[in-house]
């Protein structure tokens, strides 16, 4: 009894003592002088070094700072995000698992760092399994 009771406390001074910190606004709105709009793939089948965000030129890379993916939830499978579908189609991120549900399965991934894509290389995915899926891409363009 006497430790569920200094669990109790402690848990509560710990939730008091932290709740200020996390009640206050922590996110961090970045504008970069070349962003872009979110650039999105509607899929209804498994796609292969699918581009979504194509290649911004001589000298330039684009810089993704967030993943957007969203799933019917009809079948399970995967997502790969990837750099230069057109002919190396490497692998930049985690596998993504996308789970088979009655509901639509949606999420956003904010990356903290960006990502940075080879210069002149466009960026996209290949995904398994899915039907009707999306992914998208947010971010900038520099040198």
């Amino acid at each position: 009894m006497v430790k569920k009771l200094i669990f109790l406390i402690l848990l509560f001074f710990g939730w008091f003592f932290y709740t200020p910190f996390v009640s206050a606004s922590t996110e961090v709105n970045v504008t970069y002088a070349n962003s872009w709009i979110p650039s999105f793939y509607n899929a209804t089948s498994a796609q292969t070094n699918r581009a979504v965000k194509n290649a911004p030129g001589a000298g330039l890379s684009l810089y993704i700072t967030g993943i957007y993916i969203s799933s019917d939830g009809t079948a399970a499978g995967t997502i790969i995000i990837k750099e230069d579908t057109v002919s190396a189609a490497t692998q930049i991120f985690q596998t993504l698992y996308i789970p088979a549900s009655a509901v639509i399965w949606s999420t956003v991934i904010p990356l903290s760092t960006p990502i940075k894509i080879t210069t002149n290389k466009n960026v996209g995915f290949s995904s398994t399994g899915l039907t009707n899926h999306s992914v998208g891409f947010v971010g900038y363009t520099a040198p």
